[in-house]
């Protein structure tokens, strides 16, 4: 029986990334998609996912928007994301990380990179869970 190790939400454009992801995370993860930024925020909002794998160059809404949205509705602290794009210049990395994304891959991904790093993310929410104070 397929035990998941949580819920991630997969935002991308392109068909063939958002297979490929789920090919590489579904063995483990409960994998939800979305193929742009507004139907991303829907999904975010009703199912709460553990964590976000999002693209950033998306048309409509971009990952960034996307990223600001979380942000301003306050989830960025529950949803942790992760930029999936082929933005991959040094700047378009600080400028991800500094709108708080958890970490940040260049496309074409390694996917044994991908899941370390899925992995690494979900063991942080873990240790942040536990060290919440009772209520």
């Amino acid at each position: 029986m397929f035990q998941s190790k949580g819920t991630i939400l997969v935002v991308d454009d392109e068909p063939g990334i958002v297979s490929a992801l789920v090919d590489t995370l579904d063995d483990t993860y409960t994998v939800l998609t979305a193929t742009n930024g507004r139907e991303a925020l829907e999904v975010i909002e009703k199912n709460m996912p553990q964590l976000v794998l999002l693209d950033i160059q998306m048309p409509e809404m971009d990952g960034l928007q996307v990223m600001h949205e979380i942000k301003k509705r306050g989830l960025n602290f529950k949803v942790p994301v992760i930029f999936l794009t082929a933005k991959g210049q040094i700047q378009d990395v600080e400028k991800g990380l500094k709108e708080g994304a958890y970490a940040y891959i260049v496309k074409p991904f390694l996917p044994m990179r991908l899941i370390e790093e899925v992995d690494e993310a979900f063991e942080k929410i873990a240790i942040r869970k536990n060290m919440k104070k009772p209520e």
